[in-house]
């Protein structure tokens, strides 16, 4: 297959459930998507010459993060919600950049609003807003309409999918969960 370039050319942010009468397609300035890392343990044998770091397979917590402009009133009134975890789903569109075909992007984040930073105020640049998300129990990215990665915390090992495969279901057999 030839090299191409794609680019993330537009987003909408949708609040709670997916209501596609109410995205934040206006306000939105910028959205990141949780990054995955895997931890890792550094280990240095007694005799070995030099440390390694081992993936302990796992994640390390997941964040998300989405700064809109101005004021919010539906955004800031969910920072600490009384239900727990809410779901919020980005929408966006990436551009092939050789074939220029448009190919759809979608991340569903359960997580919990923990902090709202309102920023600095000027007059010849108004005003935006940070948000930022913890406690993220479930998480999925669809590129394409292909699932690429899928996190549930409360699944365990049978929980998390990579390119729709169980990459631990070893795992979940040998400790007896199938």
């Amino acid at each position: 297959m030839a090299n191409t370039l794609y680019i993330m050319d537009a987003a909408a942010l949708f609040l709670g459930d997916e209501d596609p009468t109410d995205a934040e397609i206006i306000t939105i300035k910028s959205v990141k998507i949780p990054a995955l890392k895997e931890k890792t343990k550094t280990h240095m044998g007694g005799g070995a010459t030099m440390e390694v770091n081992l993936g302990m397979r796992a994640i390390e917590p997941l964040e998300f993060t989405f700064k809109l402009e101005g004021v919010n009133e539906k955004a800031m009134g969910q920072l600490m919600p009384v239900s727990g975890r809410l779901k919020y789903t980005v929408r966006g569109n990436i551009r092939d950049v050789r074939s220029g075909a448009d190919i759809g992007i979608r991340a569903i984040i359960d997580g919990r609003m923990t902090s709202y930073e309102p920023g600095e105020f000027s007059r010849d640049q108004g005003m935006e807003s940070d948000y930022m998300f913890a406690e993220i129990m479930g998480y999925q990215l669809i590129v394409n309409d292909v699932e690429k990665f899928y996190f549930d915390y409360f699944g365990g090992p049978l929980g998390v999918r990579v390119n729709g495969v169980q990459i631990f279901r070893g795992q979940a057999r040998n400790l007896g969960l199938v």
